[in-house]
């Protein structure tokens, strides 16, 4: 109760004259809304449409919202651009709330209403985004399977939200999924007590925890959401499974995945060996 509070007391009061545009389709998501008086058309493209317009004359309305229905906040969560544009049909009243409020305050939930929250956007994931077979296939895991594994392979997917600042991997954990980025960013650092952390960004279409499925050791990077992160995950035990129908692309699959560690491993630094005794004294 008290954290809701709080949120109300965060909201203002917005008045939109009839005919005015809330937003339109594409633009940025900066804030929610709930409607309290007044009604709102849904506009949204014909199928299949070129015109670049995209006001009430060149759309298809495909709903009008009345009172009490809130909006905007698919877009804000998941940093995704509108997916269609707001006609004021009457004057409209509003309470808004901005994208760093709203986004503060999830932060604060108990974890089951989180969790709650989380499936209902992961609901969404899956209608938006899809894991294409193709997408696997240019990968070191799946290089070179055959299309018709991929195709079931895909199905298993599910979808996952994570917040900004989230921690989804925790360098040194077992292995238990793996995880593909349908869109956000993500940092992954390995940390090494001689030597400069291993650093690198992750972004959409990359991939994720595959190795410490495949290899019994724990996870080499620690994975951070840098914004709110949509992705799929694979379970261990589902990869295994597909993996070991056909051994040779599992051995295959380990071999191109130790080159590629091998070529991120830094260098060691020369008082490494000079510190160690008797070695390159000759």
């Amino acid at each position: 109760v008290d954290n809701l509070n709080s949120f109300i007391n965060k909201m203002f009061p917005v008045v939109f004259r009839p005919g005015e545009y809330i937003c339109h389709l594409g633009d940025s998501s900066y804030v929610l809304y709930i409607l309290v008086g007044g009604s709102v058309d849904v506009i949204i493209l014909p199928p299949n449409s070129q015109t670049k317009k995209r006001g009430k004359k060149s759309g298809l309305t495909v709903a009008t919202l009345t009172p009490t229905k809130y909006f905007g906040e698919y877009g804000v969560f998941a940093d995704e651009p509108r997916a269609a544009t707001l006609y004021c049909a009457t004057r409209v009243y509003c309470w808004a709330c901005t994208k760093e409020v709203f986004c503060f305050q999830l932060q604060r939930l108990a974890p089951e209403v989180v969790a709650d929250i989380n499936k209902a956007f992961e609901a969404m994931v899956v209608k938006i985004y899809k894991v294409r077979p193709a997408q696997l296939a240019s990968t070191n895991t799946f290089l070179n399977w055959n299309p018709s594994h991929l195709d079931g392979l895909v199905k298993e997917f599910e979808p996952v939200v994570f917040y900004e600042n989230s921690i989804i991997l925790k360098q040194g954990d077992a292995g238990s999924c793996m995880y593909l980025i349908a869109r956000g960013r993500c940092e992954a650092i390995h940390s090494q007590d001689d030597a400069p952390n291993d650093e690198m960004l992750l972004g959409p279409d990359m991939q994720f925890g595959n190795r410490a499925c495949i290899f019994l050791e724990g996870q080499y990077y620690t994975v951070r959401a840098l914004s709110t992160v949509q992705a799929w995950r694979l379970k261990k035990e589902v990869l295994m499974y597909h993996m070991l129908d056909r051994p040779d692309w599992f051995l295959r699959a380990r071999q191109r995945m130790n080159r590629e560690l091998e070529k991120s491993m830094p260098k060691p630094y020369f008082h490494i060996f000079v510190a160690s005794s008797g070695f390159l004294e000759g």
